[in-house]
């Protein structure tokens, strides 16, 4: 993210997700750093919708992993 490839970035953490990381054995944690990356990427491109939703899935996990 640091160089400015947003859109590899993005290519591969929506890829990871896709692989439904918690069935794979990701932790919380992990899944919530992606969603967090993918929200900040939304911030850097200004796009709202993108923050809010990934936003919202990352509090939701983070939500969840609480109540386990």
């Amino acid at each position: 993210m640091q160089l400015g490839r947003l859109d590899l970035v993005e290519s591969a953490l929506t890829t990871a997700l896709k692989q439904d990381a918690l069935a794979q054995g990701q932790s919380f944690r992990w899944c919530g750093a992606v969603l967090t990356d993918l929200a900040a990427i939304g911030a850097k491109r200004r796009m709202t919708d993108q923050v809010i939703t990934y936003g919202r899935e990352a509090l939701t996990l983070a939500q969840e992993s609480s109540s386990s």
